[in-house]
């Protein structure tokens, strides 16, 4: 996997202020799509309940990519959890509302934001 597509894995995920961050690169396509989602998987199986996605990097998410996200944010919220984006661009959003729902899934501008 090259650099421009890879994304960051658990080793590289942090956390902060309660939240597992997962650093997500570049692009994420269908090339690579499914290591982000099991990485989201594997944090839902070890019980995390706060997931946020870093975004600051990244210029696109395939469709796939955020259906995932948002079938994580509604199971999240179903047992008290939550899921969060940071550093998302408008146009990201935009993807975010029409092919999937934002209703369960926090915002935040910066890494600050979610600190606060």
């Amino acid at each position: 996997m090259s650099e421009l597509n890879s994304v960051h894995t658990s080793s590289e995920a942090r956390l902060e202020n309660d939240w597992h961050v997962i650093a997500v690169k570049a692009r994420v396509d269908s090339f690579n799509q499914e290591d982000l989602l099991k990485e989201i998987r594997a944090c839902m199986s070890e019980g995390r309940k706060r997931i946020a996605l870093d975004l600051k990097h990244n210029r696109f998410l395939s469709l796939p990519t955020i259906k995932g996200c948002v079938d994580a944010a509604n199971e999240l919220a179903k047992s008290g959890g939550s899921f969060a984006l940071i550093s998302c661009q408008e146009r990201t959003k935009r993807h975010f509302e029409i092919y999937g729902s934002l209703d369960q899934i926090r915002v935040y501008r910066s890494d600050r934001e979610l600190s606060a």
